[in-house]
């Protein structure tokens, strides 16, 4: 397992290691080759457990402890000066790209003042539309309150978008995370969990994309 691509450490600039990650999440089953995740209800499942387990506090029991996702909760605390002092990780959705032509990261991680940013500001406008739906008509849905996600939908693929709040090894390149999930089965075939094997941080373009490598998306110009 590598999670490390980049160098982190002491003499790390706070400035090198923002608190934005794309996150594209791969499955496997049965000993097949690793497919990326596409649809959006998987997607939510897997990043929940990605952020569950970087929310969770340290802590000292005896019970077995996943070592992939307590790596990756060190790294970040250990780069992502936000993360460290203030633990709180929230995910975003890329509702607007994404769903025709190549394949890329729908998901993000969102850390430290970033999460307040998202929930504080961006999404400030949704919370209001929906209470003055509900006070009129009972129900929170309205045109304005769709509008007001379509909004928050349109200025977060905005921000997580931008370089400036991108991670950046000291190499210049953005760095997205990739982790890797086997299915685990009931004996009935239903899905009992999905079991995360492997977390890489690595370049969003380039060779080492295996979004590109394997054909997924266009090779960056």
């Amino acid at each position: 397992m590598n999670i490390l691509p980049v160098n982190c450490g002491p003499d790390t600039k706070a400035n090198s290691f923002k608190s934005v990650y794309p996150v594209m999440h791969w499955v496997t089953e049965n000993g097949r080759k690793y497919s990326p995740v596409t649809n959006f209800p998987m997607n939510k499942k897997l990043q929940g457990q990605i952020v569950r387990a970087l929310n969770k506090a340290t802590e000292n029991t005896t019970k077995p402890v996943d070592v992939i996702k307590q790596r990756l909760k060190a790294f970040i605390g250990s780069c992502d000066v936000d993360y460290r002092l203030d633990s709180v990780v929230r995910s975003f959705y890329n509702r607007v790209e994404g769903r025709i032509g190549d394949i890329k990261p729908v998901t993000y991680l969102i850390t430290g003042g970033d999460v307040a940013h998202f929930e504080d500001y961006l999404a400030k406008d949704i919370g209001i539309a929906k209470g003055i739906a509900k006070e009129i008509t009972g129900k929170a849905h309205s045109l304005e309150s769709e509008m007001a996600v379509d909004s928050y939908n349109n200025k977060g693929l905005s921000y997580v978008n931008n370089p400036f709040n991108r991670l950046k090894g000291p190499d210049g390149k953005t760095y997205v995370l990739h982790t890797k999930f086997k299915i685990i089965r009931n004996s009935k075939g239903k899905v009992k969990e999905y079991e995360l094997e492997d977390a890489k941080f690595l370049p969003e373009n380039g060779p080492e994309n295996p979004l590109e490598r394997l054909g997924y998306c266009k090779k960056a110009n």
